[in-house]
């Protein structure tokens, strides 16, 4: 389960296939998520919104996002601004790279995100390709 999250092919040149791995999140990042709560999904994590769990048996991670959306209007009601709510994922231990994904998630107010290893990448986000 160490494969990237999101993958794309590219076609190579003269007919050839060079499969080539794009994702949304540095393989560090994906690793990491699994290092430490690979055996305890689901869970949830009130402190820092978030709860998580796998979809599959080929590595989907899904998020669920609570109190979404993410802004500083919506997260007065926890007293909370995007900005320290950010800090505290970041103070547990959420890679930063995870963290701005789902920041980009909660401020558009989406309420599930899962990352699947198998789906093409989506235009306007991140990319990385280590």
């Amino acid at each position: 389960m160490s494969r990237a999250l999101i993958t794309s092919s590219a076609s190579g040149l003269a007919g050839s296939v060079d499969h080539y791995r794009k994702t949304h999140l540095p393989i560090r990042a994906w690793n990491s998520l699994y290092e430490r709560f690979s055996t305890k999904m689901p869970i949830r994590l009130p402190s820092v919104l978030v709860s998580l769990f796998w979809c599959n048996e080929h590595g989907a991670v899904g998020f669920r996002l609570h109190n979404t959306p993410w802004t500083d209007e919506c997260l007065e009601i926890l007293e909370m601004t995007a900005a320290a709510l950010r800090q505290e994922q970041l103070a547990f231990g959420l890679d930063e790279h995870l963290v701005d994904l789902l920041h980009l998630a909660g401020q558009a107010d989406i309420r599930l995100l899962v990352l699947d290893p198998f789906a093409p990448t989506l235009k306007g986000l991140p990319l990385y390709d280590d």
